[in-house]
């Protein structure tokens, strides 16, 4: 099982710049891009402000980075528009995690892990995909 959470880069800001009518904007077309990008399999939620999770609970942990690394490059050219003007291009930080199948009790452990994965893509400078490591402990 596989789980990426997603954090559009900062989004704050975005909202003081542009309103939070326009950052609505943004979080509605945001989930819809993922939704066209995941397996129906697949579950998308927001997980709170402009977190998302995704849990691919039959996937290996090299199809769940691959999509991360996939999403992750194409929402570069996600256009939004809002009050017909575009909007700037957004960006975000990735953090992935798997654990094997025979461990689905554990399901919030990989969540955790992911969160840690996450914190390191924007600590690193966000825009980018980070998969957990035992090294991110250190």
């Amino acid at each position: 099982m596989g789980v990426i959470i997603v954090d559009i880069d900062y989004f704050k800001q975005f909202n003081d710049e542009y309103g939070h009518n326009a950052g609505d904007t943004v979080l509605i077309e945001f989930a819809r891009f993922m939704e066209t990008h995941f397996r129906k399999s697949d579950i998308i939620c927001r997980f709170g402000g402009e977190e998302f999770v995704v849990i691919m609970p039959t996937a290996p942990e090299t199809l769940v980075l691959s999509r991360a690394h996939s999403i992750c490059e194409k929402l570069h050219g996600l256009t939004v528009l809002h009050d017909g003007k575009k909007l700037p291009v957004i960006t975000a930080s990735f953090g992935v995690a798997c654990i094997s199948s025979d461990n689905y009790q554990k399901a919030n452990i990989v969540v955790n892990l992911a969160d840690k994965a996450l914190y390191e893509a924007k600590r690193n400078g966000r825009d980018q995909v980070v998969l957990y490591s035992s090294s991110l402990e250190t």
